[in-house]
């Protein structure tokens, strides 16, 4: 299973997300991984989603919040994810 598919099932679990909002997660993933074939920015930007989204040892809403952290910049931000996360790698 992917990071992408163990977090989506991840969600599906919790009743406090909707089938609705899982699936625009899944469908705009998978938009990106298309765009990422030839776009190095959205290649980098999905390694960093994907390291976020595969640390189990985080709760879903530390998950959210990395990934909130991750998108709220207007400029492009050069720092390793775990400077950005706060977490251990």
């Amino acid at each position: 299973m992917t990071p992408l598919e163990s977090f989506l099932t991840e969600m599906r679990e919790q009743p406090c997300f909707g089938a609705e909002l899982v699936d625009a997660i899944e469908t705009v993933h998978r938009t990106m991984e298309v765009e990422a074939r030839t776009n190095k920015n959205t290649r980098e930007f999905l390694r960093g989603v994907e390291w976020i989204i595969s640390r189990k040892d985080k709760s879903l809403v530390d998950r959210f919040d990395a990934l909130l952290k991750m998108t709220s910049f207007e400029t492009p931000v050069v720092a390793g994810m775990c400077v950005l996360t706060n977490w251990s790698n």
